[in-house]
């Protein structure tokens, strides 16, 4: 039994083309369907297989500016003025009388008192 080994070259044009003439399932998850035009012969290949000709390399991205990270356990303490939004959307101001595990109770005027993901909860400054 000889096994032929072949580097197949796929640029990206080709794949855009052959999707556009819905041709049968091209593009997987993990794998890609190609298709030789001359013998209608098909192979199936993980994408790590394909090299990409070297002048249809994209130039490499900008590391974009990542979003802000939400607060945590670490960034309250008890005594600390917060506010948070309730299921209505008003704005409730309070102060964290207790931290438990994964929320903060939170004590607010004339109210009884909250349990309040941290992730919820911005502090208030007074000025």
């Amino acid at each position: 039994m000889a096994v032929v080994l072949r580097r197949v070259r796929v640029s990206a044009k080709s794949i855009t083309e052959a999707r556009s003439h819905s041709e049968a399932p091209l593009l997987k998850d993990t794998q890609v369907t190609v298709q030789d035009d001359a013998t209608r012969a098909t192979w199936t290949l993980p994408y790590a297989a394909i090299e990409l000709p070297a002048n249809s390399r994209a130039a490499p991205q900008v590391p974009t500016a990542k979003p802000a990270q939400r607060p945590t356990r670490e960034d309250f303490r008890v005594g600390d003025r917060v506010s948070f939004e309730d299921r209505h959307l008003q704005t409730r101001i309070g102060t964290i009388v207790r931290i438990n595990q994964k929320t903060a109770s939170v004590d607010c005027e004339n109210e009884p008192g909250w349990r309040v993901s941290f992730g919820l909860l911005r502090h208030v400054v007074d000025l």
